[in-house]
């Protein structure tokens, strides 16, 4: 329950950024908590090589979802980087992943 802000984004085999929630980089990230949060809209996979991570970051606080984007940029110009590394590093979040493997 203290978790109520989040924000998802991928990061694909080109080294692409993502974008998923909220809409934009100036988006509000409150999520209700306890709740199904559907995206506007789908996400279908593309042919981009190698892979495709898929990362959710909850926090106590509201997210700076833009410098969260810039780090995800930093990350995705290594492909090792992205399949080990992680974009947070505070105690007011916790990140997640998935990567889908092409």
């Amino acid at each position: 329950g203290e978790y109520n802000h989040g924000t998802v984004l991928s990061i694909d085999g080109r080294g692409s950024v993502t974008l998923h929630y909220p809409e934009s980089e100036s988006g509000d990230t409150l999520i209700k908590v306890n709740r199904k949060v559907m995206l506007k809209r789908s996400y279908e996979l593309d042919d981009s090589p190698y892979y495709e991570k898929f990362i959710l970051i909850i926090s106590r606080k509201p997210l700076d979802v833009k410098s969260i984007i810039e780090r995800a940029k930093i990350l995705a110009q290594s492909r090792e980087n992205v399949l080990n590394g992680q974009l947070t590093a505070d105690g007011d979040s916790l990140e997640f992943s998935l990567t889908v493997k092409k």
